[in-house]
C-alpha cells in the first residue's frame, strides 16, 4: 500500500469534484499510467467516499517488467483532495492474486483519516 502527497502549488481545492468529473480525471491518470507500463486496462473506476469526503477510484491492469520477470498486475487506486493536497492511496499484486487480497485493499483504504 502505497499512500502519495500531491502539491497543487497552493490552489485550494474543497474536494476531488474540484479537479473534474471521475471519467476527466481518471482518463488523465489512466494515460500517466500508459507512460509507465504496458498493455494498460481499466477495468472498473467511480466515485465514493472515504472519511467521509468524496474520492474517485480506478482498478485497473497492465503488464510490466522488472529486471527478467514479465509481470501481469492489477492495482486499486483512490484518490481524495482536500485543501491545497490530494492524496492517493494505491494498492497492487500479481494479477492472479488480485482476487484474494482485493478485499485487505477494501479494509485499508477504509481506516484513512485525514486530521485538520
Amino acid at each position: 500500500m502505497i499512500v502519495q502527497e500531491f502539491d497543487f502549488g497552493g490552489e485550494t481545492l474543497s474536494s476531488i469534484k474540484d479537479v473534474g468529473s471521475a471519467k476527466e480525471f481518471i482518463d488523465t491518470t489512466i494515460e500517466g499510467a500508459k507512460q509507465k507500463f504496458s498493455d494498460v486496462k481499466v477495468i472498473d473506476y467511480g466515485e465514493t467516499k472515504i472519511d467521509n469526503e468524496p474520492a474517485y477510484w480506478v482498478e485497473y491492469s497492465s503488464k510490466s517488467q522488472v529486471l527478467d520477470f514479465n509481470l501481469e498486475m492489477t492495482q486499486l487506486i483512490y484518490f481524495i483532495a482536500e485543501g491545497n493536497v490530494m492524496y492517493s492511496i494505491s494498492a497492487g499484486t500479481a494479477s492472479d492474486e488480485y482476487s484474494q487480497v482485493k478485499p485487505k485493499f477494501y479494509q485499508t483504504a477504509s481506516t484513512f483519516v485525514l486530521e485538520n
